[in-house]
């Protein structure tokens, strides 16, 4: 009977060790070996209870009632086979089907984000390089970085939101110097320029003109 029984509720081994986490791998292959050891124990019990010979015990005991009460006694005994009292089988089983659920849920959630992010990728992909991209295509490809060109009133898509607007002149248009050097417009740009080479230019007419100074003072002095 054991064996039967054994043999009814086998358990496949490896399809559950594939479910089993990496780092639990160890406590799994305890509890499997700890379970083949109590099946052992189990599949070596007699399916039946053993025959006791009370025929050769009534020639040495003399006490024969005693002995007629425990062969009835013994006839009389079954051990029932253990039953789930507090039904944790059921609870496993409904547990298992909201996981399932929960599961399903889940695998079409990130289906539905997989195919969002598909498309971004998508989207990506059609996006110049950045040093083939012009600052018109980086305009065009995105717009909320584009800046107005209204030199007296810069500011950012969307231009009707406020707070991305700059409403006064006053007030730094650009949170870093690169940022400046970025965004400036063609005024600025020029200014930033002439300001860079002023020193330059002024340097160099200074010592042309000390140049032409000393060749004057020299033919003067030939013609003495």
């Amino acid at each position: 009977m054991a064996a039967r029984r054994a043999a009814k509720q086998a358990i496949n081994w490896v399809a559950l060790e594939n479910r089993v986490p990496e780092a639990q791998k160890d406590a799994f292959r305890v509890f499997r070996t700890h379970y083949d050891k109590y099946a052992l124990k189990v599949s070596e019990l007699p399916n039946e209870l053993p025959q006791i010979d009370f025929e050769a015990y009534k020639s040495k005991i003399t006490n024969k009632a005693m002995l007629a009460e425990f062969e009835k006694m013994y006839s009389a005994l079954k051990i029932p086979y253990p039953t789930d009292v507090s039904n944790v089988k059921g609870t496993i089983e409904k547990q298992e089907k909201e996981s399932v659920e929960m599961v399903k849920k889940y695998v079409a959630e990130q289906e539905v984000k997989l195919s969002e992010i598909k498309e971004i990728l998508d989207i990506i992909g059609t996006v110049p390089p950045p040093e083939k991209m012009s600052k018109q295509m980086f305009y065009h490809y995105f717009p909320n970085m584009a800046r107005n060109p209204n030199f007296r009133n810069p500011g950012f898509q969307p231009f009707d939101d406020p707070d991305s607007q700059i409403d006064s002149l006053n007030e730094p248009r650009y949170n870093t110097i690169d940022e400046r050097i970025l965004w400036r417009t063609p005024m600025e740009r020029e200014a930033d320029d002439e300001a860079k080479y002023r020193p330059l230019i002024e340097a160099k007419k200074a010592k042309e003109a000390l140049a032409a100074k000393g060749e004057d003072s020299a033919e003067v002095a030939k013609k003495k």
